[in-house]
């Protein structure tokens, strides 16, 4: 499994299993619905206000539980 396709995987649990008690966001505090790895390195971070979608390389990826 690529770092990326562990990233997608790692945060799409965690936020299932966070359901609607907290949630994740990103270093400025925006949620987090999905995460999408993009080839081996990268991943597409989907937001939950209707925000532009984020590409970021895995190295860069950061995010706390609110």
């Amino acid at each position: 499994m690529s770092p990326a396709q562990n990233i997608e995987h790692t945060i799409n649990d965690l936020l299932h299993t966070l359901k609607a008690s907290q949630a994740l966001t990103d270093q400025y505090g925006n949620k987090i619905a999905s995460v999408t790895a993009l080839g081996e390195h990268l991943v597409q971070i989907e937001f939950t206000h209707n925000q532009k979608p984020l590409i970021e390389h895995v190295t860069q990826f950061r995010c706390f539980i609110d």
